[in-house]
């Protein structure tokens, strides 16, 4: 495959689509590991994205799931430890590493040469402005997009900082019959049914720390004063149609991004969102073939792998 196209921060017009290295998959053992981001930066890797989560200390660092469990020698949830409890848990194949810290991050990025552009997922809401704090003190701004898939985190940035490119992930689903069933099922007031599926899930903690929500993108079940109460969460928002409202400007206004799963649109999609000044990525294509035929009939802005081969 030619990585050169793939590779190059391109504005919203651009045609070639962008392909981004998902939570640093492949250049580690373990995603987002001080190793695993020098090794990608030094074989030129120039977009990657990994995730924010927010200790018992309210320190920030950078691990996609809200416990340890897959990557470390432990099982403890982040927001249930401090930051120096953290750094004294290793990883299951690295003793001589330990859970990257958002500053350390930023220092990497900032001293390499290679200048990445990184696509920055918040997890959970409450510390917007000190992460934006660190991005302004890093000179960072002009290389960064903050995802998330809680609509507040997006709108708290954008008030102190619209130069700051956004991006809200979410599931698209068009079938309105599907919708219901899943509004109707997963919806956590819904406590029976969901005791009741939990357990034919495979992945049973994390379905019962999740909040889904459907078309509610300002929300007042988060805020400012009860944050803390959803640290160690993760949070899925449904969507039945297109983004509008406070949301939509909010992403228009920062030439912004809507983030789904590549399944779950077409290339009516891609060119609605276009039209309404939005780019679109999906996630997560993994074999060759797959990605080039679907760059060719989708056409997507933006692409996340964990395929770390397809980038290198």
């Amino acid at each position: 495959m030619n990585n050169a196209k793939y590779n190059l921060i391109e504005n919203n017009n651009s045609d070639e689509t962008i392909l981004i290295s998902h939570r640093l998959r492949g250049f580690d053992h373990h995603d987002a590991t001080v190793n695993g981001i020098v090794n990608a930066l030094d074989n030129g890797i120039k977009n990657f994205e990994v995730d924010t989560r927010i200790t018992k200390d309210l320190k920030i660092v950078i691990n996609h799931d809200p416990h340890l469990k897959e990557h470390f020698r432990a099982n403890n949830f982040i927001s249930d430890l401090t930051l120096d409890e953290l750094k004294k848990i290793k990883y299951k194949n690295n003793s001589a590493q330990s859970i990257l810290t958002l500053d350390e991050l930023f220092d990497l990025i900032k001293n390499h040469k290679t200048k990445p552009h990184l696509f920055l997922d918040v997890k959970e809401f409450g510390l917007e402005k000190i992460i934006l704090q660190k991005i302004l003190s890093y000179q960072l701004d002009d290389s960064i997009t903050i995802i998330s898939w809680v609509p507040e985190v997006l709108k708290k940035i954008f008030l102190l900082n619209k130069n700051i490119r956004l991006c809200f992930s979410h599931i698209p689903i068009g079938n309105k019959a599907r919708f219901f069933f899943l509004k109707t099922t997963l919806n956590e007031n819904n406590i029976c049914l969901k005791k009741l599926l939990s357990p034919l899930l495979s992945r049973y903690s994390e379905f019962k720390n999740t909040f889904h929500y459907f078309n509610e993108y300002n929300s007042e079940v988060v805020n400012d004063n009860n944050f803390r109460n959803f640290l160690g969460k993760d949070f899925s928002h449904f969507v039945s149609g297109f983004i509008d409202g406070e949301l939509l400007n909010i992403l228009a206004t920062t030439k912004g991004i809507v983030c789904v799963p590549y399944k779950n649109i077409d290339v009516n999609f891609v060119r609605e969102y276009k039209s309404r000044g939005v780019s679109t990525s999906v996630y997560s294509i993994n074999q060759e073939d797959e990605l080039i035929d679907y760059r060719k009939k989708i056409k997507p802005d933006l692409i996340l792998t964990d395929n770390h081969k397809l980038i290198r």
